[in-house]
């Protein structure tokens, strides 16, 4: 089926690095769907089918580092191990100093007009 992840931060400054090294990342049988931190906009969707296919890593700027995921070359994903209370997906999650800014959901189908089946935060802040 496919899938929409949906990670916002409500000043749209994103949760790495002007207050924190934030990330988030989510992975299925141990493949990382999306990962990211940095934004300059309120939210972020990223689309995608299940079974999902990891895509090849590509440094198309020679820092060694996959471009998608910014994760030394080679990289392999199949240690994230998968969480119990989201059905067959894993979020890992460590938000800034802002915490009550953000927050996900993933739904079912190509936008937010699918069944959503989880969501989290807002989250406390430090600051």
């Amino acid at each position: 089926g496919t899938y929409t992840f949906v990670f916002s931060d409500r000043e749209a400054d994103g949760i790495c690095c002007n207050h924190g090294e934030g990330v988030y990342l989510l992975s299925t049988e141990g493949k990382v769907v999306t990962i990211g931190g940095e934004m300059y906009t309120k939210e972020r969707r990223y689309v995608f089918d299940l079974p999902f296919e990891e895509p090849e890593a590509v440094d198309e700027n020679d820092d060694g580092l996959d471009d998608r995921t910014g994760w030394v070359m080679p990289f392999d994903s199949s240690k994230y191990i998968e969480g119990e209370t989201c059905e067959n997906f894993h979020l890992e999650l460590k938000t800034d100093a802002y915490g009550l800014e953000t927050t996900w959901a993933l739904f079912e189908g190509s936008d937010e007009s699918g069944r959503m089946f989880a969501s989290g935060g807002p989250y406390a802040s430090d600051a």
